[in-house]
């Protein structure tokens, strides 16, 4: 209801952003609800209250997109980029971010200004769902970054992968010790 009031657009059961809802909804329950004994099921398995900061789902936030290496290759551009809060990944303290071309995990997120919390457009536009974060690629790999494999020379890049060749594998011999000979 929050979302759909200050965006003022209607969600429907299709729309991507409602399956990360009911992801976030089922965190949320997890992570803050408390039970009878004063403590979050988050706390019983951790021995800690989670301190992950949180935002309002569905706000537009800057982030900043991991880097692969230590370089920062272009130094004059800004990292930061809008997207849409998501939620938290489920094992570390990275922030999902929804976008046009798929999610992606930030670890930094910066909130904009009150008026400018809420884009109905950034909400159509992400794609992308819990089951397949990013919409090219089958799986629940939530990537740092949205990439576009290179076409190769010579094919028409049609909508169906190319077939990966597989290696043998290869089967390793057992180590005998004089531990496996005294047995």
């Amino acid at each position: 209801e929050q979302l759909e009031h200050k965006t003022g657009i209607t969600l429907q059961p299709v729309d991507s952003i409602t399956a990360w809802m009911i992801r976030w909804a089922a965190m949320l329950c997890s992570r803050y609800a408390v039970g009878k004994d004063g403590l979050t099921p988050y706390e019983r398995r951790r021995g800690r209250p989670c301190r992950i900061p949180s935002v309002c789902f569905g706000e537009q936030v800057w982030y900043k997109q991991l880097r692969e290496g230590k370089d920062r290759k272009d130094k004059f551009c800004t990292e930061w980029h809008e997207g849409i809060w998501l939620g938290h990944t489920r094992n570390s303290n990275e922030h999902i971010i929804g976008l046009s071309e798929g999610a992606i995990k930030a670890y930094s997120i910066r909130r904009h200004d009150m008026d400018i919390r809420w884009n109905a457009e950034l909400v159509r536009a992400v794609r992308g769902t819990p089951q397949q974060p990013d919409p090219a690629k089958p799986g629940l790999f939530i990537p740092i970054r949205v990439q576009f494999d290179p076409i190769p020379e010579g094919s028409e890049g049609g909508p169906f992968p190319l077939p990966v060749e597989q290696h043998p594998r290869q089967i390793r011999r057992m180590k005998i010790t004089s531990a496996l000979l005294s047995k």
